[in-house]
C-alpha cells in the first residue's frame, strides 16, 4: 500500500478482487470437474471458508 501509494479503501477493493476470483476458480473446479478427487477439491474449499473466516 505505501509502495503504490494506494489508499486503504482501494487495498481492500483489490484484496476481495482477488478472493472473489479464486472463489471463482474454486467452484468452477468443484462443478466441471477437475482432474482432482471431489474430496480434495472440497478439502480445499473447506480450508478456503476458514481462512477467510479466521483472516
Amino acid at each position: 500500500m505505501n509502495e503504490t501509494g494506494c489508499s486503504e479503501a482501494m487495498a481492500c477493493q483489490h484484496i476481495n478482487d482477488l478472493i472473489e476470483d479464486y472463489w471463482k476458480k474454486l467452484n468452477k473446479c468443484y462443478v466441471d470437474g477437475s482432474p482432482f478427487s471431489k474430496h480434495n477439491i472440497e478439502t480445499a474449499i473447506n480450508l478456503a471458508r476458514i481462512s477467510q473466516c479466521i483472516y
